[in-house]
């Protein structure tokens, strides 16, 4: 089965199962895959293709957390290629690995002094 085919399965399998948008976004990272890495056979497909797929993303651009979501996307797509059609193609262990790690923000909070004149604010109310 190519690619393109698998793709299209693919949608088939996860309308219903996920919302409108993860399919969406599903298969507009397995469509960029499909554009890096050409309409092989899904068996063919190696480490070292997720490997080019991911480098062009950032070559593009893409911040880490885009490359999560694409690698996850993968991920996800070859978990349904295993549960359906028994293809082990790549480890799901050398999937994870590829996913980058994403900067969390630390969050922010309201000092002492803004906390008290709000309090006043609203006292004044």
């Amino acid at each position: 089965m190519t690619l393109s085919k698998a793709i299209e399965r693919f949608k088939g399998y996860t309308s219903g199962i996920y919302s409108d948008a993860t399919v969406k976004t599903y298969l507009k990272q397995l469509n960029l895959l499909l554009k890096v890495v050409g309409d092989k056979e899904v068996k063919e497909l190696t480490f070292e293709d997720i490997m080019k797929f991911k480098n062009s993303l950032y070559e593009k651009g893409n911040t880490s957390s885009s490359v999560a979501v694409s690698i996850s996307s993968v991920y996800r797509f070859f978990d349904f290629l295993q549960k359906v059609y028994k293809l082990h193609i790549i480890p799901k262990e050398d999937l994870k690995i590829l996913r980058p790690k994403v900067s969390q923000k630390i969050p922010s909070y309201l000092d002492r002094t803004t906390i008290q004149n709000l309090v006043s604010a609203c006292k004044d109310i």
